[in-house]
């Protein structure tokens, strides 16, 4: 069985989200954030992976990974037990 590592991972999205601001590259800088922000919610730190997903959600917000980031904000809200904040950040249907 593969076991992912993302706890581990997350020092190394944030020396990747450097590197990349330096390549000017921004499809990679949000890469590396939201990897980041998933590696943080799985080592159990919330306030940081949902600081990495505002950050996508609003110095990217054309970015294909915008609405990703705001569902997963979404669900480390949710797991927090935080069910009104989860819902305040999901999409309403039309």
């Amino acid at each position: 069985m593969k076991q992912r590592q993302r706890p581990r991972a997350a020092p190394l999205f944030a020396e990747a989200e450097t590197a990349c601001q330096r390549a000017q590259n921004r499809d990679l800088v949000v890469r590396s954030l939201y990897q980041g922000g998933r590696s943080l919610a799985s080592a159990g730190e919330p306030d940081k992976a949902l600081a990495l997903y505002a950050r996508i959600e609003s110095e990217f917000p054309e970015h294909r990974f915008a609405d990703d980031a705001r569902l997963r904000a979404a669900e480390v809200l949710a797991d927090g037990g935080d069910d009104d904040g989860a819902e305040q950040r999901l999409p309403r249907s039309a």
